[in-house]
């Protein structure tokens, strides 16, 4: 009996960094190292738009909604599209021109976005007004991931340094250091608990060389 095909293959000109589905599970977006979006129809995996961007072009979020998405970009740039239009709207000046935008999150509730960039800071987003409400500079080397907890109300930054910085949303505050032994690649909390999956890089002294992924909140 044959099975049926359960993956596809698309061939692509450049090496991919980044991917992302449409909240509404139609489009697929993945991000080469061209510096060029591409927008694919998750059925059949026809290229729909691809769009070239001047600056450097990294991770890419959509708003709950499914209406708009937000690029993190070179130069301290962040690009807002329409969707499913895949048009630009507007480009604001997240960070300084000098640093580079890496990584950008939007709150499940919709209410903000926020964007991590090489200067180490990290900037929470009024994404109604695109105004920004504060920055979060606790932590020394560039960002690498952003995560907002499933009601909105924490935030995790990671990065190069080897802590994770988790805060309110709201007021910035500290909730709590989380020490790891390396650089942290990426972190994302869980959509119902508080409950944080990270990965980090091996530990400098250590003779294991695995990368590993962790998981913190669990009860003691």
């Amino acid at each position: 009996q044959l099975q049926k095909k359960t993956y596809y293959n698309k061939t692509v000109t450049a090496q991919n960094l980044n991917v992302a589905w449409s909240p509404c599970g139609t489009y697929l977006f993945y991000g080469d190292k061209e510096d060029t979006i591409s927008m694919v129809d998750g059925r059949s995996l026809k290229t729909l738009k691809m769009e070239s961007l001047k600056e450097e072009t990294n991770e890419f979020a959509f708003h709950p909604n499914g209406k708009y998405l937000f690029v993190a970009l070179g130069g301290g740039q962040l690009s807002i599209y329409k969707m499913p239009e895949f048009t630009l709207l507007r480009t604001v000046q997240a960070h300084s021109a000098q640093s580079t935008c890496a990584c950008v999150a939007v709150s499940p509730d919709g209410e903000r976005f926020a964007v991590g960039a090489s200067d180490a800071l990290c900037s929470l987003w009024d994404t109604r007004q695109l105004i920004c409400e504060r920055s979060l500079g606790r932590l020394d080397y560039p960002l690498r991931s952003i995560s907002f907890s499933a009601d909105s109300r924490l935030i995790a930054t990671a990065s190069e340094d080897h802590s994770i910085d988790i805060a309110w949303a709201d007021t910035g505050a500290r909730v709590c250091e989380l020490r790891v032994n390396a650089e942290t690649y990426t972190c994302a909390w869980h959509p119902n608990a508080y409950l944080l999956a990270y990965s980090s890089a091996p530990a400098i002294d250590s003779r294991d060389r695995e990368v590993t992924v962790r998981l913190f909140g669990f009860a003691a």
